[in-house]
């Protein structure tokens, strides 16, 4: 159930699913707002959370891998479909147009198995864990990336971005 609606300078979209009990309401403050598609891309995203992954025993737990990590080149986010991650891309207007498909190596290790033809298929992504705690991730192309926290201390830190991958400047 939904509705959508504008006025000049803004535009809004509203839906609701009953029976699970959720609503979502986007509200814009421009013309062009996107607020059909983003109200689209959290029930993709929802749908894809809540969908039931692969339960075989062998697979390992990658909670403590899952959030958002950022650094030089941008953001990714790791999320758990199932029991099985995937990579997102969050600045894209639908991140889940060309979600990253990963496979568990080990309990610091990820590995690219399905891309949208530019990322980084068959490469690992190396987590630097310490005391159960991420610090850093190893990605794609030699990239580094930290938990959106770390580097938003690096930065406000920072008069510029520090060029050794050290979590200090």
């Amino acid at each position: 159930v939904g509705h959508g609606g504008g006025f000049p300078g803004q535009l809004t979209k509203s839906q609701l699913d009953p029976l699970a009990g959720i609503a979502v309401s986007v509200l814009t403050n421009a013309i062009d707002g996107f607020a059909q598609l983003y109200n689209d891309v959290f029930w993709k995203l929802l749908a894809d959370v809540t969908r039931d992954g692969d339960e075989r025993p062998d697979r390992l737990p990658v909670d403590a891998l899952c959030g958002r990590y950022a650094g030089l080149w941008g953001v990714l986010d790791i999320a758990r479909l199932g029991r099985d991650p995937v990579a997102y891309t969050p600045t894209l207007d639908d991140p889940t147009a060309q979600p990253q498909r990963l496979e568990v190596i080990d309990d610091t290790t990820l590995r690219v198995v399905d891309s949208n033809g530019y990322g980084s298929y068959g490469e690992p992504l190396l987590f630097d864990v310490v005391d159960g705690e991420v610090r850093s991730l190893r990605a794609g192309s030699g990239s580094t990336l930290y938990p959106l926290a770390t580097w938003q201390r690096l930065v406000a830190a920072a008069d510029r971005v520090p060029a050794e991958s050290g979590l200090t400047p």
